[in-house]
């Protein structure tokens, strides 16, 4: 569940022209060419998820290397913006949820892509509850792609659950197989990308 202040963000974010500046910013560019480089090993990858699409300036390189992707948001303005950005693309689907609320659509993926998401969630039980419903989302030995803030920067925002604590928390049932750093000009930009494998058994 988000709280209706942060619900309130997010919508006035939306409306900008540019939301949080993922496309003028040389850090989130170079963050997302670090998420791109992590998976280029991997796909091209039959099933995908993204969750939390913003503007969709992410999808657009994500779409790139997914036969089928599944996008997911809380806010259907998010969406639209996405739709609009990507064209009329059929292999992509859009969908209308909360993570910490949805057990998931009766699919499963080969790569889940969370980033800069949960620590809008709340508190950390509605963290953990997400967590649960995308784990549950991935195929054996399926890839989560998991990128945020540190948890300093979380923190003064006056949110919970950054990069460190659910890093921590995903470790213990999924694998970690490479961790980034990725730092910017400000204090603010300073985010940890984990991609994890979920095991065989």
């Amino acid at each position: 569940m988000v709280f209706p202040l942060v619900l309130a963000h997010l919508k006035a974010e939306l409306a900008r022209p540019d939301p949080w500046r993922l496309e003028s910013n040389a850090f989130e560019q170079r963050r997302y060419d670090v998420m791109m480089s992590m998976l280029q090993d991997e796909g091209p990858f039959d099933s995908g998820l993204e969750i939390g699409c913003a503007a969709g300036a992410f999808t657009a390189r994500l779409v790139e290397c997914c036969a089928t992707l599944r996008v997911v948001d809380l806010l259907p303005e998010a969406l639209a913006r996405c739709r609009a950005r990507l064209g009329d693309v059929q292999k992509v689907r859009y969908t209308v949820a909360d993570t910490s609320e949805t057990a998931g659509w009766g699919e499963t993926y080969d790569i889940i892509v969370v980033s800069e998401v949960l620590y809008y969630l709340g508190g950390r039980s509605a963290v953990r509850t997400a967590m649960r419903n995308i784990e549950r989302l991935m195929r054996p030995q399926g890839i989560l792609l998991f990128g945020s803030a540190v948890d300093a920067v979380v923190r003064r925002w006056g949110l919970v659950c950054g990069a460190e604590t659910v890093t921590e928390e995903w470790s213990r049932t999924l694998d970690i197989v490479e961790q980034r750093l990725c730092t910017g000009r400000t204090p603010t930009e300073h985010a940890l990308l984990v991609k994890f494998r979920r095991p065989r058994t």
